[in-house]
């Protein structure tokens, strides 16, 4: 955690809520990121950063250059500096110039471009950053920190999926959060020792001549759902469905987690 007061405590708020969220000092050097953050970037896998360097500096960016997702080329780096460079430089004593030799090479013509900006809040759209080798947008949130004095001690970064919260709430309603936790364990390709369960629903075609077709799919969908949860309990991961058919993964790895 840093050692600044107001910035840890912004930084647990953020861990203990599982956000995407890093946290730079009044002169923009990373001092926090949350280990959910650094396993989107490192896919799965805690992302190196360069702590106590500048956000935008060699060093970091350097570093953002080897990550798997996220704003992992000098062109996504360069579109966020320009989003939030206003920020930035409102916060470097010796204005541009100085700005300019903080920055990465790269991206030092946007400092000649940019004009100071003191927001509370700034917003902006991290567009082309990659993830699973696709490209998504990626809304942040930038939010000023002060101390109980009104001190300027930093800014909090924070990232979402582009879908709104309530698609998000949806989402993750429908499903178990054990099982999206099991899903992330493993999605790393490998080989792993495992059992697979097949299963179906005996003397379907004549329970579907007696019911009627909206009642039939009704009654598959309960017990697939049902079956679903008994995996989940159980430890292990769901797999496709098809029709009343239900296929299931236990894998030795992935015990009760």
């Amino acid at each position: 955690m840093p050692e600044d007061r107001a910035l840890a405590e912004v930084a647990a708020a953020l861990s203990d809520t599982r956000q995407l969220g890093c946290v730079v000092d009044h002169h923009w050097r990373v001092v926090y990121a949350t280990d959910e953050l650094r396993l989107v970037y490192g896919a799965n896998e805690l992302a190196p950063l360069a702590l106590g360097s500048h956000l935008f500096g060699t060093e970091q960016v350097s570093a953002s250059l080897h990550w798997r997702n996220g704003p992992n080329t000098i062109e996504i780096n360069r579109a966020e500096f320009a989003a939030l460079g206003g920020m930035v430089l409102a916060n470097t004593p010796g204005g541009r110039d100085q700005l300019r030799e903080l920055v990465h090479p790269s991206l030092r013509d946007i400092a000649d471009e940019l004009s100071p900006a003191d927001p509370a809040a700034h917003s902006f759209m991290a567009s082309g950053a990659t993830v699973a080798r696709e490209d998504v947008d990626a809304p942040v949130l930038a939010v000023r920190i002060r101390d109980s004095s009104g001190r300027l001690a930093g800014t909090a970064l924070i990232a979402k999926p582009a879908a709104g919260m309530a698609t998000l709430a949806a989402l993750a309603a429908a499903g178990d959060q054990r099982h999206f936790e099991r899903m992330q364990h493993v999605a790393k390709p490998a080989s792993r020792s495992a059992a697979i369960l097949f299963a179906d629903l005996q003397a379907s075609s004549p329970l579907a001549r007696r019911l009627s077709p909206a009642s039939y799919f009704v009654l598959g969908r309960r017990l697939v759902r049902a079956a679903d949860q008994c995996v989940i309990d159980a430890g292990g991961l769901v797999g496709r469905h098809a029709g009343d058919g239900v296929v299931a993964f236990f894998l030795a790895e992935n015990r009760r987690i």
